[in-house]
């Protein structure tokens, strides 16, 4: 469980990407955004790969580098796409 609650951004709070890191292929990710300032963005982690964390409550805060959001195969769009916690809800993480 995260040590500290955090406020949810107001408008499309759910981003999903894939995300390139240290691994060698990017990895899917989820998360409920709490803070985006400048090239970083911070939030609860759904999911991470395979891993799908079912509570927001059980989600640790984790930050992540804009510049290292994946692009789509074609290169010309990043594969960030945002969401509100309907979406969430409904089409799940």
């Amino acid at each position: 469980m995260s040590g500290s609650n955090y406020c949810l951004v107001r408008n499309l709070p759910v981003w999903k990407f894939f995300y390139k890191g240290t691994h060698s292929k990017p990895i899917r990710t989820t998360i409920a955004v709490v803070e985006n300032k400048g090239d970083v963005v911070k939030g609860y982690v759904l999911r991470r790969g395979n891993a799908v964390c079912n509570r927001l409550q059980d989600a640790r805060i984790q930050s992540f580098k804009k510049s290292k959001i994946a692009p789509t195969k074609g290169g010309n769009r990043t594969t960030l796409s945002k969401h509100t916690l309907s979406d969430l809800i409904v089409h799940g993480a």
